[in-house]
């Protein structure tokens, strides 16, 4: 949550997990999400089973309805990022 009160993420090298084998596919999908999707992207709530453990193994995952995050930066050199929840957008489909 940020000092105004909004829903913010953000990942960089200094996290943990910034060397695992999903960073390369999570920085690839939020390239591809910056390029084709206006930097807008759902999110999927995951607990580990261990949060300790590394690796971790997922126990559950849900998909969040109530809102979606847009970027608000993207370094493509090494995936570190930021987004803002919004609203959901309208589907089109």
């Amino acid at each position: 949550m940020s000092r105004d009160k909004k829903l913010t993420y953000s990942h960089s090298p200094d996290d943990g997990w910034f060397e695992s084998p999903g960073q390369k596919e999570l920085r690839d999908n939020l390239v591809w999400c910056e390029d084709h999707c206006d930097g807008l992207f759902k999110v999927v709530l995951v607990t580990a089973k261990d949060p300790g453990s590394i690796p971790r193994e997922v126990e559950s995952s849900d998909p969040v309805n109530s809102y979606q995050m847009k970027l608000t930066s993207l370094d493509r050199s090494n995936g570190a990022f930021s987004a803002l929840a919004v609203p959901l957008a309208k589907s089109t489909r």
